[in-house]
């Protein structure tokens, strides 16, 4: 099933200063984008499951909290966050 991804306004912003924070622009952008992709067919099945009907997924560098409404055939992304390396 095909999905229309749409994005919680406050999740776009996370995104927005994480893409000014990201110390590799282009790394988060690609990210971004396998994540619509990904999302964009059966979301419903992506990710892990959390609680009630939300589900998370990770593409490193980012990572994504959503809501599937297979009977309307959309996406909302609710949250977005920067994975950054751990340092040893």
């Amino acid at each position: 099933m095909r999905y229309r991804v749409t994005w919680d306004p406050d999740a776009f912003r996370a995104l927005v200063g994480i893409w000014t924070a990201a110390g590799n622009p282009a790394e988060a952008t690609e990210s971004f984008d396998q994540i619509e992709s990904i999302l964009s067919r059966d979301a419903d099945q992506q990710g892990e499951s959390r609680t009630q009907n939300l589900r998370i997924l990770i593409v490193p560098p980012l990572g994504v909290v959503f809501e599937a409404f297979p009977d309307s055939g959309e996406v909302i992304v609710v949250d977005a966050w920067l994975i950054r390396p751990k340092r040893i």
